[in-house]
């Protein structure tokens, strides 16, 4: 899977939303280097 298919997983569960990823790119025009990437960490749910 590539990212956009990713992200586009990611705001389709509700893990993410577009304020998110709006903070993201707001965060890389003042710190560019903590926003190179943007990662998702997940746990299968408990059963």
């Amino acid at each position: 899977m590539d990212i956009e298919g990713v992200v586009d997983t990611g705001l389709a569960a509700g893990i993410i939303d577009m304020a998110f990823l709006e903070g993201c790119y707001h965060l890389g025009s003042v710190y560019p280097d903590l926003c190179a990437s943007v990662f998702v960490v997940c746990a299968p749910p408990e059963r």
